[in-house]
């Protein structure tokens, strides 16, 4: 077991790790069950990164002129789709297709455009028609919707840096920078494995949290740092932030 290999009893644990596992009780995240045990272990789920306004992380409204030549930025929209485009020929292992989420503050100068990307089919339609994909649009913005005010009001880390935005399902924020992207280490308890008697197994339930938690503080150890090692490794070891989320509610 490709989490066990830091360990001082690694078969111990490895036997530990896989029986959690194979039980159903702790699903660790895709690319951890993907990439456990290979060369390039990257475990992690998600990548967090600021984008500063400079030739590495250009982020420019669009009409806003650039000093150094004088000219007009074509603004964020126009790097957006270059973003898009290498992105969708990505994929993880040649199993799943990459994905990017992007977050833009309501007072950007683009904010107009950059909600347009998210209802095309708008300019299209007039009267019900129009009054009917309104309303869906803003059910879908409730459904995924984020207040960064809050996330930080709220953050325990709000000590040591700022929430900018959330990983892709928006499970999780984390604080980034220009020195820091921040890297999502994530799974999941299966609540439904952990019934007995109609009753939650308390004593189970903590038996697989604990190994659960040390099965995601070992990707962070174990974890290939090859993109961006100075960013990512800084703020993976430095902060060490994990998501334990649950599932199976239903079926419990």
């Amino acid at each position: 077991m490709g989490l066990a290999l830091n360990e001082k009893s690694k078969n111990e644990k490895a036997i530990e790790f896989y029986h959690v596992m194979s039980t159903f009780r702790f699903v660790p995240s895709t690319p951890t069950l993907f990439h456990s045990g290979l060369k390039k272990a990257q475990l992690s789920s998600c990548f967090l990164a600021t984008v500063e306004d400079d030739l590495e992380h250009i982020f420019k409204a669009v009409g806003s002129l650039i000093e150094s030549v004088d000219v007009e930025s074509t603004g964020v929209i126009s790097f957006l789709k270059g973003a898009e485009a290498t992105t969708s020929m990505i994929n993880r292992s040649g199993r799943r297709r990459g994905a990017t989420v992007v977050y833009l503050e309501a007072w950007h100068l683009e904010i107009e455009d950059f909600l347009d990307l998210h209802t095309p089919n708008l300019h299209h339609l007039y009267g019900k028609k129009f009054e009917e994909e309104y309303v869906l649009c803003e059910q879908l913005s409730k459904e995924g919707k984020i207040k960064l005010d809050a996330c930080n009001v709220r953050s325990p880390q709000d000590h040591v840096g700022i929430v900018h935005c959330s990983n892709l399902c928006t499970e999780i924020t984390l604080n980034t920078s220009q020195e820091e992207i921040a890297v999502c280490n994530l799974g999941s308890v299966n609540l439904s494995k952990h019934i007995a008697d109609n009753k939650l197994d308390e004593r189970l339930f903590k038996e697989t949290i604990l190994t659960a938690m040390r099965m995601l503080d070992n990707v962070i150890d174990i974890n290939d740092y090859s993109i961006l090692p100075k960013e990512t490794e800084n703020s993976n070891l430095k902060h060490r932030p994990v998501g334990l989320g649950m599932m199976g509610f239903q079926d419990a």
